[in-house]
């Protein structure tokens, strides 16, 4: 690690550890023996925190300038700061966590195994669907299943809609329904293209195979449907999944659009490129400052900010005070 320590010092924070998982008992205490690390500073976004334990995405960390311990996920962006009293109160909450994941997952396969996509009717398919989204991640068990209902020839009634929405909620986890959604997406299966292109999203980079078809939408290239409304949705899921072989097509579009939301979400899907897409930092500067004459949309500010927001995450912060400009 290169960053340097917090002020707190180890021999303190170990004792503070001692001290407040004291507090803890039967499962809760299990889990903080299956999770706890040997702590270390994780430098994040300006912070330096130790990392105390770790579960998945999450981690479990003591901030010196807060006198807290909190936990944050894998991306600052999605996953907003949790503080808690003490740690006793933080590893109370993440294992009551994980052991609702379990349940989750446990359940999902429970309604695989009572048939019901099999012997139930449309109605009883569509709440399950609903039950499977709502579990989101933890509902990946039933991803076969559901790319088998989005596969059916007869006609099912919006069904297979659902299952590519309820895919949608699920995330990386779906990844093996890349190519079925791929192909609805191409075609509009169901008029599905809208919930396919939010899967992509979801999904994130384990969803590659899908760019050059995304790429196409985003550019209204495709032969069915190339209608405008799905451009920022394609670009979206560009970012998330971190196509940089998009980023000349995300600046051309840029570049053309007079729509402020096309506008946004692409501004939005270049800063998750992160500083590979450095070279879009004079566009995006641009949009930035807000200039009236240099700019197409100088009193939009939810376009300045994405674009500020943008040029931080690709390494091209603006100056605290930005120069007039020439």
């Amino acid at each position: 690690m290169t960053a340097e320590p917090t002020s707190i010092t180890r021999a303190a924070l170990d004792q503070r550890i001692r001290s407040e998982v004291a507090d803890l008992d039967g499962d809760d205490l299990a889990w903080w023996y299956a999770h706890r690390v040997e702590p270390f500073v994780l430098p994040r976004w300006g912070l330096s925190p130790y990392a105390v334990a770790m579960s998945g995405e999450i981690t479990l960390v003591f901030f010196d300038d807060r006198d807290a311990f909190g936990r944050y996920g894998s991306e600052p962006w999605k996953d907003s700061l949790v503080l808690y009293g003490n740690l006793a109160d933080a590893v109370r909450c993440l294992a009551t966590r994980d052991s609702m994941s379990r349940v989750l997952t446990e359940t999902a396969s429970l309604l695989l195994r009572l048939g019901i996509f099999e012997r139930g009717d449309s109605c009883t398919k569509s709440c399950a669907m609903h039950v499977l989204g709502a579990f989101g991640p933890d509902a990946a068990v039933a991803v076969p299943k559901l790319i088998e209902i989005m596969s059916q020839e007869a006609r099912t009634g919006g069904l297979k809609e659902e299952a590519v929405a309820t895919l949608s909620k699920i995330g990386p986890g779906a990844a093996e329904a890349v190519p079925k959604l791929i192909e609805m997406a191409e075609l509009d299966t169901a008029n599905a293209r809208g919930w396919c292109l939010k899967a992509f999203e979801s999904i994130g980079p384990a969803a590659a195979s899908a760019v050059p078809m995304l790429i196409d939408l985003l550019l209204r290239r495709t032969t069915v449907d190339p209608d405008p409304f799905y451009v920022p949705m394609a670009a979206n899921a560009l970012g998330n999944i971190g196509a940089i072989e998009a980023l000349p097509a995300l600046l051309e579009v840029l570049r053309e659009t007079d729509e402020p939301d096309v506008a946004c979400g692409v501004v939005q899907a270049i800063g998750k490129l992160g500083p590979e897409a450095a070279e879009a930092g004079p566009s995006l500067m641009v949009l930035a400052l807000g200039e009236p004459g240099t700019n197409r949309f100088p009193e939009d500010a939810d376009i300045r900010e994405a674009a500020r927001e943008a040029l931080h995450r690709i390494g091209k912060p603006m100056p605290i005070d930005p120069p007039d400009p020439a």
